[in-house]
């Protein structure tokens, strides 16, 4: 993220695994790489991709805890984009959830969330302290689209809240890998299918593509 000046904590990595959050029809998705089998994850560092259930295909329901470092950004209580967990008090989203910025008085981070329309006890609403869109991003288009999200507080790390492990800047993702795509967005079949109650996250194995 060329040009963005701020007082981010260091970010870990691991060349196994990486994470980039993009629009996906419209939608913010965010996309998980995994590439080699990885150790258990470390709440200290970052946390690795859990395997998902066997057999599994096409759009699915995720397992409570499978992605913790999922975050459901919310206006007014209500979903609007999504994000990834990158440190205690940093989440990565989209610039175009951004633009025209919401009041982020009335806007909230919502970390460890599995079903959004239940109460979870192991989900935290966390403000939001400020917001810095990519400066060379343009509407007008989907370069640069991605947005650094600071929380007001640090957020404590539980089995249900975790940080992604970054990759390294050396890292490539070809076309035809496999990735994972997780979120609350509408589901695209013929056309756009809102989720239901109870609005479970939702996983799909997908391709890159370019």
């Amino acid at each position: 993220m060329e040009n963005i000046k701020t007082d981010a904590p260091q970010r870990y990595t691991n060349s196994a695994a990486a994470e980039i959050t993009v629009p996906l029809q419209g939608l913010l998705r965010t996309v998980y790489y995994n590439r080699l089998p990885l150790p258990p994850p470390r709440l200290s560092r970052c946390a690795a991709l859990q395997p998902s259930p066997a057999g599994s295909l096409g759009v699915s329901d995720a397992v409570d805890g499978q992605w913790p470092w999922q975050a459901s950004i919310q206006y007014l209580g209500t979903h609007f984009c999504g994000g990834s967990l990158i440190s205690s008090q940093w989440v990565l989203s989209a610039a175009h959830c951004f633009e025209p910025l919401l009041p982020i008085v009335n806007t909230e981070v919502h970390l460890g969330a599995y079903r959004l329309s239940q109460d979870n006890p192991q989900s935290v609403l966390m403000k939001i302290h400020s917001v810095y869109n990519h400066p060379k991003y343009s509407s007008e288009g989907h370069e640069y689209d991605i947005a650094l999200v600071k929380l007001s507080s640090p957020v404590t790390y539980t089995n249900y809240i975790q940080p992604i492990c970054l990759p390294s800047a050396s890292v490539t993702f070809p076309c035809g890998m496999e990735c994972w795509v997780t979120g609350w967005g509408n589901i695209y079949r013929v056309m756009a299918v809102a989720l239901e109650p109870p609005e479970n996250l939702t996983q799909l194995l997908q391709m890159i593509f370019k």
